[in-house]
């Protein structure tokens, strides 16, 4: 019986909802591979996977190193098949906080190239799934018009 480390308490959540990849990391991007920083110093190369990119300083943004990469605690990693946060893997180890860089994609999935292996994470966006954004973005505006 495999469990799956998914939120069931207050401890378990990742209290920032956004974040990123710490400069130099390695993108697979199709054929080539760039730093992160690359897409904001240089642009987006044509015929590109990648559609923006977000540069974010927050205080509050838990970093981790996951597999020797620097990555914010709330990103979405797949490991052992099942997407889990990066916080509450048992591989990741905090570090400390600074300036993380995100992309969004158009297939949602980041390739992290790292030792010549890649890693899968999800998008600024996580997914492009109109069903779940728009239960999403529904739910979000019953809350704040609180009613839920």
């Amino acid at each position: 019986n495999k469990s799956l480390n998914i939120i069931k308490t207050e401890k378990d959540i990742e209290h920032t909802y956004y974040g990123g990849f710490s400069k130099g990391t390695v993108i697979q991007d199709n054929d080539n591979t760039y730093p992160i920083e690359h897409y904001i110093n240089k642009g987006i190369p044509e015929n590109s996977n990648v559609l923006g990119v977000i540069e974010i300083e927050d205080p509050e943004i838990k970093n981790y190193k996951y597999k020797n990469t620097v990555v914010s605690g709330s990103n979405l990693v797949k490991e052992n098949n099942k997407w889990i946060r990066v916080h509450q893997s048992k591989l990741s180890i905090p570090v400390d906080n600074e300036k993380v860089y995100n992309i969004i994609t158009k297939n949602n999935i980041i390739n992290v190239l790292n030792k010549n292996k890649i890693t899968e994470f999800r998008d600024f966006g996580e997914t492009h799934d109109k069903q779940i954004n728009y239960e999403l973005d529904r739910f979000v505006q019953k809350k704040l018009n609180k009613d839920i």
